[in-house]
């Protein structure tokens, strides 16, 4: 974060003028299939710039679950979508496109240290608490995935956990 000074942040390590970048991504359901699951590491090339190895339920030849996200891909695929997958070249596969997906996806920056704190813990319980998941990436990339029909405004919540003041005072 440019700009960043200790001096200038609240209790939380959080700077006081700090904000959260913030994208969202949502997919249609597409027909839920039942698939034989096998779990397994799988290097995935997720765009034009290389290749990621992720860990994913194997669900049939070509189409895998995610079970972490990239941290980028193009297409854009999150944790817990079913995508497919197309063979390469020995172990490398290609993501192809996202088949299916029970989750709204969003991500910000945040802060260096932030995950760390009291008030991180506490908005990650109320994500789990509404049935969700968070994953954070190189660091400083928070993902929030949230069951489609869930109500929890993600963004209104990070704000509330994130302001200089615990949300429970």
């Amino acid at each position: 974060m440019a700009g960043y000074d200790a001096r200038s942040c609240s209790g939380n390590g959080i700077p006081a003028n700090a904000s959260f970048l913030r994208a969202s991504v949502t997919r249609p359901i597409v027909r839920r299939q039942q698939y034989v699951v096998t779990r397994s590491l799988l290097r995935l090339a997720v765009d034009t710039n290389g290749n990621q190895s992720l860990e994913v339920e194997i669900l049939d030849g070509d189409r895998v679950r995610l079970l972490q996200s990239p941290r980028l891909s193009m297409p854009p695929a999150f944790a817990g979508d079913v995508v497919e997958i197309r063979r390469e070249s020995g172990d490398r596969h290609r993501l192809v496109r996202v088949l299916e997906t029970r989750w709204r996806h969003h991500s910000w920056l945040i802060a260096r240290g932030w995950a760390d704190t009291q008030n991180a813990s506490s908005y990650f319980a109320a994500v789990a608490a509404v049935g969700g998941k968070h994953e954070i990436l190189a660091g400083g990339l928070l993902l929030v995935h949230l069951p489609i029909a869930s109500p929890f405004d993600a963004q209104a919540e990070l704000d509330r956990y994130s302001s200089s003041e615990s949300p429970e005072s």
